[in-house]
């Protein structure tokens, strides 16, 4: 099982991460019906994970996170510049659990 933190706050029990490195092209049909292309050869970050949890505290905590940058660890390996980004859910399972799923995107500029 992965280990994520975000700036400090550990997702519980994270599902294997899911990536997006897709390359970054931006396109834009003209009014003539033509098509212009913008890329780069950078490409994009991003990643969701699915988290179990049994108290609402550790959604609390993320969430709290919303709106600013911080730094996405990843079994060691860290991501600057990152912000939580929709898809955000959260599903009570029973009683007892929470499920809540995360995505994160990082900013390249």
């Amino acid at each position: 099982m992965s280990t994520i933190t975000f700036d400090g706050v550990a997702l519980v029990r994270p599902s294997f991460p899911v990536f997006d490195r897709a390359p970054l092209t931006k396109v834009k049909v003209l009014i003539s019906g033509k098509r212009s292309v913008q890329s780069s050869a950078e490409l994009g970050f991003s990643v969701s994970f699915t988290c179990v949890t049994d108290t609402l505290t550790d959604i609390s905590n993320l969430r709290a996170k919303i709106g600013s940058p911080y730094t996405l660890v990843i079994d060691g390996m860290s991501y600057t510049n990152c912000y939580l980004q929709a898809p955000w859910r959260e599903t009570k399972l029973d009683d007892t659990y929470w499920q809540y799923s995360v995505s994160f995107v990082r900013d390249t500029t």
